[in-house]
């Protein structure tokens, strides 16, 4: 269970989003709660003409939306009696609207079986903890044959543990692939040959199959979470949104109850505006690369990810990088990678006075200890633009070519996101599609299984390029 937190403290500014989309029926006022902050906004604001901060704005927006309390009587469901950290009825910190949605397993299943209605939300089969059972972002046909963090490697933090992941799907996405029968690989095939695909829902579309408050469009998150030693004081828990969980291994054997933090998030998701690109946020615990004192609270004894004082490890930003871990093999030797800040992430004066601001609006929370590192989104007015044309993908244009999380791309920190996501396709055995008339973004189709002859095409990361600076 996780450990409880206090309601988010006072401030005054309404989260604003441009489309028609509900709102709680509450104001804020000043001294009051964020009330209006539980509803993911469907676009960014200005559209046609937003900046590169207001891209920076739906990032922590969708943070905060996403991170709200969850009504556990429905999945994805925000409770709106609650305010961003608030406790469960148990006193402990109560389970967010995105750990309630659908995890890519519950989605592709074998022989491609129909994965069933959204809900019933839990009805029984709701976990008392949190099950990891990825040790990588990547996965593939099967939930444990990916132990590996993006490129196909480990990410062993300084207490000698490895990192553990998970990836959840809104229910937007979730009724698109049950709706199209894209659960299926041979629904995919036969869609594209016939050029008939549907492309990703975009938001803001009023469907009688979802609430009015879940309809945003596509979302995914990717989350990392750390593990904590037996032990480790209160005080630094509360610098993670923690919680107890069960952990799977890579020979299907369950652990013992551990404590768990997050220390990284990735929100994906397809709006009205960003069919061409998609649009990513990335957040990152503050205290992953470096101590921050500047966030307050007791500071840990070292960052998560490196020795203190903060070291740099040149261009590549990592020490060394493991043996990838293999189905029903030992693990290689729990040596701690160190990890040192890109240098996209040391200097952005715009973007750390908006971290800034939502540090102090969830203050006394533990979502004020983490920080946006970086969006990708389509290029903005007068501002510089990055075309990723690597080989065999359409070219993509995106605001920036660099953007890496430590946690989640360690070993391609010269890089973003575009430059492995432009390869997502729905389930063509050899060929290429356009990537934005397809709106797809997202390797997720490609996880389907099949109900005849086809065969999963375990995906291939391209080694992205190396950009200098």
């Amino acid at each position: 269970m996780k450990k409880a937190g206090i309601t988010l403290g006072a401030f005054c500014a309404i989260i604003l989003f441009l489309v028609a989309c509900p709102r709680s029926g509450k104001e804020d006022t000043a001294g009051g709660p964020l009330s209006a902050g539980w509803q993911v906004p469907v676009e960014v604001a200005d559209t046609p003409n937003a900046t590169q901060p207001d891209y920076y704005q739906l990032g922590w927006q969708s943070f905060v939306a996403l991170n709200w309390p969850a009504n556990m009587s429905y999945r994805g469901e925000p409770d709106t009696s609650k305010s961003i950290g608030a406790a469960g009825d148990d006193g402990q910190l109560q389970e967010v609207v995105w750990e309630s949605w659908k995890e890519q397993y519950d989605i592709f299943l074998p022989d491609a079986a129909n994965p069933g209605p959204w809900n019933p939300a839990y009805s029984g089969a709701h976990p008392a903890l949190k099950v990891l059972r990825m040790f990588s972002k990547n996965d593939s046909s099967r939930v444990l044959d990916a132990f590996n963090e993006a490129t196909g490697n480990p990410v062993i933090d300084q207490d000698s543990q490895f990192v553990r992941y998970e990836v959840r799907v809104d229910q937007s996405e979730y009724t698109y692939f049950v709706t199209n029968s894209y659960y299926n690989q041979d629904s995919q095939l036969t869609a594209v040959q016939q050029d008939r695909f549907v492309g990703f829902p975009k938001g803001n579309v009023q469907s009688p199959d979802l609430p009015s408050w879940a309809q945003y469009g596509a979302t995914e998150v990717k989350a990392a979470w750390r593990i904590f030693k037996p032990g480790t004081p209160s005080s630094i828990l509360d610098r993670y949104y923690h919680e107890k969980a069960l952990l799977i291994d890579q020979y299907g054997v369950r652990s013992d109850t551990v404590e768990i933090g997050m220390v990284s998030m990735h929100i994906l998701r397809l709006t009205p505006t960003t069919g061409s690109t998609w649009y990513w946020a990335s957040f990152e615990q503050v205290d992953n690369l470096k101590l921050q004192p500047s966030y307050g609270g007791t500071l840990p004894p070292h960052p998560t990810f490196n020795t203190n004082p903060a070291q740099l490890y040149g261009d590549s930003g990592f020490s060394y990088k493991p043996a990838p871990v293999a189905y029903r093999k030992p693990l290689p030797s729990a040596v701690p990678v160190g990890i040192s800040s890109p240098p996209f992430e040391q200097s952005n004066p715009g973007l750390d006075s908006i971290n800034m601001e939502y540090h102090k609006k969830l203050s006394n929370t533990p979502f004020q200890y983490y920080q946006l590192i970086g969006t990708i989104n389509p290029p903005v007015s007068g501002q510089p633009s990055y075309t990723d044309s690597s080989s065999g993908a359409p070219s993509v244009t995106v605001n920036t070519p660099l953007m890496s999380n430590s946690a989640m791309e360690t070993y391609i920190c010269q890089s973003n996101c575009i430059t492995c996501h432009m390869f997502g396709f729905p389930f063509t055995p050899n060929q290429r599609y356009n990537t934005s008339s397809l709106q797809v973004f997202t390797f997720l189709p490609s996880m389907a299984k099949s109900s005849s002859q086809y065969k999963l095409k375990k995906i291939q990361f391209v080694k992205p390029r190396v950009i200098k600076n």
